[in-house]
């Protein structure tokens, strides 16, 4: 059974997915928008179900995350930011990290939440970033992500579907420099506030229908070829050609997977 994650980092290159989803080999050092977005989420999934005591440690991955992530997390505000996240009366949580599953396509996937508003089912979602609002929006409305929990809710009965509400938190930094550009302001509480809005995503039956087909058959693909291996050495040093695969050393020069530069990961969905 496969995940829309593996089926991206698959089309991005098939070996790169063999070693982070088969051999779960990921490189050691931390991932800081990761950690970052890993923290967030779980600290909204605790708000939703009325749990989250205002204590990071309660966070299942805070402990686990560098000192850096912290620092970075702290830098950004964003456990205020989520604190005072407005979660909207008329939502009826159903469901925190939903795992569901379409033995007939090989895809299985775990929902953020699944929220009935409105007389529909949502998938809920929450994502941080720094800037291009609209493009975050757009990106996520016809992300397979979105795609694939759409059509998993649907067949294990979640229907009618509404779409994806979007959480989504702007990183801010600790100022900004005033229109003149000789005095700076801080950014205050308020202003992250501000910055973490909601947006109600939806995809018509035809645009649903198109894309969940070519995800199908990307999924048919990936089933067929898994275990090659292939090498997409096209994406070796990234797309503007300015950085060097985790794995290059691995596919190119010899190097283990197995080696200290890379650490056995938990499954990701």
């Amino acid at each position: 059974m496969f995940t829309v994650s593996q089926l991206k980092d698959y089309l991005r290159c098939p070996a790169q997915a063999f070693f982070i989803h088969e051999l779960r080999r990921v490189p050691s050092a931390s991932n800081m928008a990761l950690g970052i977005g890993t923290l967030f989420h779980e600290q909204m999934a605790l708000l939703l179900v009325g749990k989250y005591n205002k204590v990071l440690a309660q966070l299942p991955s805070w402990k686990l995350c560098t000192d850096e992530v912290q620092d970075a997390y702290m830098k950004h505000y964003l456990y205020i930011v989520a604190e005072r996240y407005y979660i909207n009366p008329a939502w009826e949580i159903i469901h925190i990290e939903k795992a569901l599953e379409d033995p007939g396509i090989n895809l299985q996937g775990r929902l953020d939440a699944i929220v009935k508003w409105n007389g529909k089912y949502w998938s809920l979602q929450w994502k941080t970033y720094s800037n291009d609002l609209a493009g975050l929006q757009e990106k996520v409305r016809l992300g397979y992500h979105e795609v694939a929990y759409q059509h998993l809710a649907s067949i294990n009965g979640y229907t009618p579907w509404g779409g994806t509400i979007l959480g989504a938190c702007q990183k801010l930094p600790s100022y900004r420099m005033a229109p003149d550009r000789r005095s700076k302001y801080m950014i205050t509480p308020e202003d992250r506030q501000a910055a973490f809005t909601t947006h109600y995503l939806t995809r018509s039956p035809d645009e649903q229908a198109s894309l969940l087909d070519n995800l199908t058959k990307h999924l048919e693909r990936m089933s067929r070829d898994w275990a090659l291996r292939l090498k997409n050495t096209d994406s070796c040093f990234g797309m503007f050609g300015n950085s060097r695969c985790p794995y290059f050393q691995v596919c190119h020069q010899g190097g283990s997977i197995g080696s200290g530069n890379y650490k056995t990961a938990e499954p990701r969905y």
